[in-house]
């Protein structure tokens, strides 16, 4: 009895919803998120480990040769969306080196770069607070470690030199993207 009852609700529902249609421009969006999904879900089992970089670049392939697949820059994008500073990106430094045959030493640099800048300002901020310890508390010695995460004035520093190297290396993104013609 209750599955009659689920029948004719689902039923009231289709009929109260018969006249509605996507426009042209729903179904492109549609397929474009489809699409991004299909990507996104692929890079992530690649990220996960599930997949070798290969095997990932393959897959790939198959999506863009696919009814209703993605398209090249759409792919690229996401692919070069998820490099982060501070992140291992060698997984998708290396995809982008075999997909796209890309000159990626500039962001490997930037990252090299990034990483010696955080360190540096990271001790000096050390430094500064050890001696404020010394001089207003009294407290020294090699026990002292300060905690830079509970430090605000790292917080800022550290937000700072992000935002710095994160402009950089969407530049550098940016100019290889223009460096490929969109298949």
């Amino acid at each position: 009895q209750w599955m009659g009852e689920i029948k004719s609700t689902l039923d009231l529902v289709l009929e109260k919803t018969s006249h509605l249609t996507l426009s042209e421009e729903e179904k492109q969006e549609q397929k474009q998120k489809d699409a991004h999904n299909r990507v996104a879900g692929l890079l992530q089992r690649y990220q996960d480990g599930k997949m070798d970089v290969h095997k990932t670049a393959e897959e790939l392939d198959r999506l863009l040769q696919a009814e209703n697949g993605p398209d090249e820059p759409l792919v690229r994008d996401q692919i070069m969306g998820r490099i982060e500073l501070g992140c291992d990106n060698k997984p998708w430094l290396a995809l982008l080196q075999l997909r796209y045959r890309l000159e990626l030493a500039g962001v490997q640099s930037m990252e090299e770069d990034f990483r010696q800048a955080t360190e540096a300002a990271a001790a000096r901020r050390k430094e500064e607070i050890k001696n404020e310890l010394q001089q207003l508390r009294r407290i020294s010695g090699s026990a002292v470690s300060p905690n830079l995460d509970a430090d605000p004035t790292w917080t800022v520093e550290q937000q700072r030199i992000a935002a710095n190297y994160h402009r950089q290396l969407t530049a550098a993104l940016n100019k290889l993207k223009e460096s490929q013609p969109d298949a």
